[in-house]
């Protein structure tokens, strides 16, 4: 059996909360501005936007619940949304690790039909063709986890839920050390089935 590498996509190969930040907050917060997301909002983005806005929480329109609702204009950011600036490297590591036949892209929908679409834009014009029929877009990505297969994630939740070896890739809503650095020097998944988040 051979081993195999899932990467989750938003945030871990684009960088797509911070732009979501920009726009909704109309603020020049910049696709690798990373020191400006309050880490005590955890993964929740309108959480995160609240705290830079300074709103009292009674009066803020925004939640993760009616944010795709209230503004489907984020949904174009799954199609625009610019390459991380680990994500040549990510891909071309794992690639090295077990072959590209045996690297797959894992990433949730939100509740928005262009999503899917606009997340397969991306993927077409941001990763190598031999990963295009890699791809898998399902809400349960934890789902697939098994012993011999490794997630790179930067959700904990993800992270925590994946039955198999996982790195959880540090982001400011998670209080994981692992970066791309680490990751190359430290991780080799030939011949691994062990815990490395």
């Amino acid at each position: 059996m051979s081993f195999e590498i899932y990467l989750d996509v938003d945030d871990l190969l684009n960088s797509f909360t911070l732009p979501v930040l920009r726009r909704l907050s109309k603020r020049k917060i910049g696709p690798y501005d990373y020191d400006v997301y309050p880490k005590a909002a955890g993964y929740d983005f309108c959480e995160a936007l609240r705290i830079i806005m300074e709103w009292e929480f009674a009066d803020f329109p925004y939640n993760m619940s009616n944010v795709w609702n209230d503004h489907p204009e984020l949904v174009d950011l799954f199609r625009d949304a610019p390459k991380s600036l680990e994500c040549d490297r990510l891909i071309q590591w794992a690639c090295d690790q077990v072959g590209p036949k045996n690297v797959y892209l894992a990433t949730k929908p939100v509740p928005t039909p262009k999503c899917y679409y606009y997340k397969a834009l991306w993927i077409r014009d941001n990763i190598p063709l031999s990963l295009h029929s890699n791809v898998i877009i399902h809400p349960n990505k934890w789902m697939m986890g098994r012993d011999d297969r490794l997630l790179i994630d930067d959700s904990w939740e993800n992270c925590r839920k994946w039955c198999g070896p996982r790195i959880c890739f540090g982001r400011p809503w998670n209080d994981s050390t692992h970066n791309l650095e680490t990751v190359l020097r430290d991780f080799s998944v030939v011949g691994s089935a062990s815990d490395v988040s």
